[in-house]
């Protein structure tokens, strides 16, 4: 049906609002990808000119980190070698489990290339370790830590000796990394010094600020941090831009397509969001795939059309809900984020009838677990551009803004 859509009525090979970071030979090409000019550069330099770095990428989640990381090591730094896809931090990585992961990545970037031509070196050294297979995580777990940090030293040997610069590997979800457990992560943070310290190796991590925060507060960790990058929202000219880039890539041929939002769309939607990118793409693609709500499906949605679909679909998606759902609703969406306990006392419910409606929020999709501390667990509304309808107080509207 989605296929059908953008093709049918717009005359575009897939869906242009897609949320996914933009990477070689991904869905979304690096082409597309707009602003940022300056870190960029400062990223780039800062690799270019230390032997070895760790560098932060901080920012809010949906500003379109991880598209940045991979725009500066796929297309801007082609002298190094680099896994094509990201690193997912891990809350259950200790020393092993990181390195594991970064030879494992490794390996199946160099496996899955057509032409290893440049790269036959090091694949062929891996090879001939024996312990990439099928099976690779398990073999690699039999050996120690200072066996796997010398078996990376040796890749990187191989990396140079085939003409590279080093190794640029990426992070993301540093966020993960930050487990409850003091005395845990600080051992985890120390068991992985020696290993960010190899030479040639570039290691970035992208997160949000209270995870490198939490990464900077071991001392004998932030001494080798090189670099602190904080990553504000894109400008709304340069989402304007990247839109359009989408549009250009996912045309059919030369054939003439119509774009499916104009542009005070685009600005409604930025103010509302405080230029998150992702939520932005998020709610294009909802206003679009929901046209058909006001007879409107394959004609180009201006604000004041996506306003009046959002509010159809909060109407028709909420009507099913109890009106002490609806509350329930209604305060997470005016607070931000909520907890159990939160709801409990402020609205004064049953505790147990407090973990009832949190659960038909979640099965009707209106929530999500933002994340998880110990045992106390934190939700949030999702579609964030759909709730900026709802009253949360009689008589009151609030954006996203009145939310925080």
């Amino acid at each position: 049906m989605d296929g059908d859509i953008w093709d049918k009525y717009y005359r575009l090979k897939q869906n242009p609002f897609v949320v996914k970071a933009v990477e070689k030979g991904g869905i979304v090409p690096l082409t597309t990808f707009y602003g940022r000019t300056l870190q960029i550069k400062k990223l780039k330099s800062h690799i270019e000119t230390n032997e070895r770095s760790l560098t932060l990428i901080v920012g809010d989640p949906g500003v379109g980190k991880t598209s940045f990381v991979n725009v500066v090591r796929q297309k801007d730094l082609t002298e190094y070698f680099t896994p094509r896809k990201e690193i997912d931090c891990q809350r259950d990585f200790d020393s092993s489990k990181f390195m594991i992961n970064i030879l494992d990545t490794i390996y199946e970037t160099l496996d899955q290339m057509e032409n290893k031509e440049k790269y036959q070196t090091v694949y062929d050294f891996i090879k001939r370790t024996g312990h990439f297979n099928n099976e690779s995580g398990k073999q690699l777990s039999l050996q120690s830590h200072s066996y796997l940090k010398a078996l990376l030293e040796k890749i990187t040997k191989k990396v140079k000796e085939s003409g590279f610069k080093g190794i640029i590997l990426h992070f993301n979800n540093l966020e993960n990394f930050v487990i409850d457990d003091d005395t845990k992560f600080k051992n985890f943070l120390m068991g992985i010094r020696d290993v960010l310290l190899l030479d040639n190796c570039h290691f970035v991590f992208v997160g949000n600020r209270e995870a490198s925060d939490r990464f900077n507060a071991n001392q004998k960790v932030k001494t080798i941090v090189t670099d602190l990058m904080k990553l504000p929202p894109l400008s709304e000219n340069d989402i304007k831009t990247i839109v359009k880039k989408r549009l250009e890539v996912f045309r059919i041929g030369d054939v003439k397509y119509l774009e499916p939002v104009t542009e005070d769309t685009i600005e409604f939607l930025y103010k509302l969001h405080s230029g998150n990118i992702r939520e932005i793409l998020t709610a294009l693609d909802y206003a679009v795939k929901n046209a058909d709500k006001i007879k409107s499906l394959g004609k180009q949605i201006n604000e004041s059309m996506t306003k009046t679909i959002l509010k159809k679909v909060v109407e028709e998606d909420s009507k099913e809900l109890t009106p002490r759902t609806y509350e329930v609703l209604k305060y997470m969406i005016k607070k931000g984020n909520a907890t159990n306990s939160e709801i409990t006392k402020e609205l004064e419910i049953h505790a147990q009838n407090t973990s009832t409606y949190i659960k038909e929020l979640l099965e009707a999709g209106f929530i999500g677990l933002e994340k998880k501390t110990g045992k106390m667990k934190i939700y949030v509304p999702k579609n964030k551009s759909l709730w900026y309808t709802i009253e949360p107080d009689k008589g009151t509207q609030y954006s996203l803004n009145s939310f925080g």
